[in-house]
């Protein structure tokens, strides 16, 4: 087994925040670090937060993990984020640069000693969603060329992103998919006893919540939208299309999620059937979830079914009927309600972090 190495999580997250990609960002340097690993993450200092992100995360400390937060101020930000990184870069010459951000990683190849190895984290294939979108895509794809000539290997958050991937890039350095997960102490041993309906997450279209605001005209059932966009154009719009049936409101701190998701009934993980719905995704707030057992209406998409196979109750994306049919069964049926509680299988951002390990051992 090779020494723990050392890693430069490569992204500027603004840290703390309720955004996906600063929870999974914080959540995997701090289990990378709880395997064995020296771990630095920089990230942007959230000016409206006061808490540090331990304390937001619900995190301990640890000796083994780095987090430096960069000041306000776009210019003054990116000088030093690059100081920085080019002083780990010396520092480490052994060291493993962990991107998830692929333009940091074609900035950073030039400054790479011969030992230091590049290793991404893929989330999405930019240049398939831009052509999805029908915006020009050859500038894209060409920073993901660069990007994976130069790395070492390749993990993806779903095995749906990997396969996207392959088909869109057919010379790929060795790569493995590693699902995302929840933190430890999220996890619950009980089936949730609490009432109506919950969504929990952004209002983006590619979230199908037209057809849960539909839902929301044609059931008896409460449905609540819990949403930093509470106020916004797009939550309006969502009101109207319910009939003002949709309750939308504020999000709740980070650390009361797990108690927001046991205070509903089942929560609904709404996806359209798109590139991103079908393929490029791994919901936070699925694991989270799973780990309240909090049962589910999930859309009926394959990312879905491969992260968690048989553990909710799916749904035709687009298809409000078919959503009101999913969410009224699982309502009235107190056996499926514990079948699925058994079925669930949270999965957290340790295991995931021990997966990454184990590949990064593989790069020798």
């Amino acid at each position: 087994m090779m020494s723990a190495p050392s890693i430069l999580w490569l992204f500027r997250p603004t840290l703390p925040s309720p955004r996906a990609q600063s929870i999974q960002s914080m959540n995997m340097a701090h289990a990378l670090a709880r395997q064995g690993c020296a771990v630095t993450l920089i990230g942007n200092r959230a000016v409206e937060e006061s808490l540090n992100p331990y304390e937001y995360y619900d995190l301990e400390p640890l000796p083994s993990l780095s987090v430096s937060l960069l000041p306000g101020g776009a210019t003054a930000a990116s000088v030093l984020f690059r100081a920085r990184v080019m002083s780990w870069l010396l520092k480490h010459p052994d060291g493993i640069i962990y991107a998830r951000s692929k333009r940091y990683a074609s900035q950073i190849i030039p400054w790479m000693s011969k030992r230091q190895k590049l290793v991404l984290e893929m989330h999405e294939v930019d240049s398939l969603l831009a052509e999805e979108r029908g915006e020009p895509a050859d500038s894209i794809r060409n920073l993901e060329c660069r990007v994976l000539k130069s790395a070492s290997g390749v993990v993806t958050n779903a095995a749906g992103t990997l396969s996207v991937l392959q088909a869109a890039h057919s010379t790929l350095p060795v790569a493995m998919a590693s699902p995302n997960g929840t933190h430890r102490n999220r996890v619950r041993t009980t089936v949730s006893t609490g009432v109506g309906v919950g969504y929990l997450g952004s209002l983006r279209r590619y979230k199908d919540l037209n057809t849960l605001a539909l839902a929301a005209k044609m059931t008896s059932l409460p449905i609540s939208l819990v949403t930093p966009e509470f106020e916004t154009p797009e939550a309006n719009r969502l009101r109207q299309v319910s009939g003002h049936r949709l309750r939308i409101v504020p999000a709740v701190p980070y650390s009361r999620i797990p108690d927001t998701l046991r205070s509903f009934q089942m929560v609904v993980i709404p996806l359209s059937d798109g590139l991103f719905g079908r393929s490029l995704t791994s919901p936070l707030k699925l694991w989270d979830a799973l780990a309240a057992r909090t049962p589910i209406v999930g859309a009926d998409l394959p990312s879905l079914h491969e992260a968690a196979p048989g553990a909710f109750v799916p749904y035709t994306p687009g298809n409000s009927s078919s959503l009101v049919e999913s969410i009224e069964r699982l309502a009235t049926d107190e056996a499926l309600r514990c079948s699925l509680a058994e079925t669930m299988s949270p999965r957290t951002w340790y295991e995931r972090a021990g997966e990454v390990v184990q590949f990064l051992e593989l790069l020798g």
